[in-house]
């Protein structure tokens, strides 16, 4: 099995979702599936992980906003240092989490024509 990088899922992995947070499968932890996800909960399992990842993104994005605000508002040494630290990586986390949004709407699109 090839390896993907944090957050990503390799080609051949596509069918399981979202792997552990350090995109190591085969991993010990709590985030990860013994088994694979039954057949006939398929659909529902794809579902809610479509109403977790919107609801996430959400949460992401008002905090993000929130951050852009409070910089915008700073003196321009303050206000670079915080998007360095702050800003900017959140901004890469909302992205992750837009990506795995898509995965999964992509996923009950796929379900949903079978």
């Amino acid at each position: 099995m090839r390896r993907a990088a944090p957050g990503r899922l390799a080609e051949d992995n596509r069918d399981l979702g979202p792997g552990p947070p350090d995109g190591r499968f085969g991993a010990e932890g709590p985030w990860v599936r013994k088994d694979p996800v039954p057949g006939p909960d398929l659909l529902a399992y794809v579902q809610r992980g479509i109403v977790v990842y919107r609801e996430m993104l959400s949460f992401e994005q008002e905090i993000l906003e929130r951050m852009r605000r409070w910089a915008r508002s700073r003196p321009d040494s303050l206000r670079r240092a915080v998007e360095i630290s702050d800003i900017e990586p959140m901004e890469a986390l909302v992205g992750q989490f837009r990506e795995r949004l898509s995965y999964w709407q992509e996923r009950e699109r796929q379900l949903s024509q079978d």
